[in-house]
């Protein structure tokens, strides 16, 4: 089985067909056709079955990742840590898209790390909406941060302050659903509630804590 390095942006992604001692590279749109495209030219290269690799950086993977393990194409997903170590150990100091690409698959064929299997659709559920807390938390900060910096504008102030109160509320709202969802999991239950025992331990870190679980 031949390795396949993968190294993915926000519009395209670029693929390394690792055989032997050569390679082969291509760029993808980061779309569905994209994806269908990097079938097309696997099976063109007559490889029917190989081992593609990606970093799990931010979430750009994951429709990518997703779409190949429908297609039952093994595919691993790997902490960029380790890219970066490995591309070190081989005293890789150039940086381009399809060189990162030929690093990752040279990392696959050195460590054949394990396949990537998606979450459960319920800890897909907890991931986004804990995400989307942060996210409002971040904006609460943000907001926060503005009331404190200086005097203002009565109206801008009030402005803040409510927008504030409307966060309170969202934030309160969406952690209360997360309690709600997990409710119906025995086992997400059982290990937020383990999690729960912990003096100074908070929703959220609770929350991704299952998600690792």
């Amino acid at each position: 089985m031949n390795q396949v390095g993968i190294d993915i942006s926000k519009t395209k992604f670029d693929a390394c067909l690792l055989r032997d001692d050569k390679t082969k590279s291509k760029t993808f749109g980061n779309s569905y056709e994209g994806f269908f495209a990097l079938l097309e030219w696997l099976n063109q290269q007559g490889e029917a079955e190989v081992h593609v690799c990606m970093e799990g950086t931010g979430r750009l993977w994951e429709p990518l990742a997703e779409f190949l393990h429908l297609h039952d194409v093994r595919t691993s997903v790997v902490n960029p840590l380790k890219i970066k170590g490995f591309a070190k150990s081989e005293l890789r100091r150039s940086k381009t898209d399809k060189l990162d690409a030929q690093i990752i698959a040279r990392f696959c064929r050195a460590h054949s790390p394990a396949a990537w299997v998606p979450p459960p659709a319920e800890i897909k559920g907890i991931r986004d909406m804990q995400r989307y807390i942060d996210a409002l938390k971040g904006q609460r900060t943000q907001e926060n941060n503005r009331l404190q910096s200086g005097v203002m504008d009565a109206r801008v102030q009030n402005a803040i302050e409510q927008h504030i109160e409307y966060l309170d509320r969202e934030i309160e709202r969406l952690e209360n659903e997360v309690l709600e969802f997990i409710s119906p999991h025995e086992k997400l239950r059982r290990d937020y509630m383990l999690l729960t025992s912990i003096n100074g331990v908070g929703q959220t870190t609770r929350a991704l804590g299952l998600l690792r679980t």
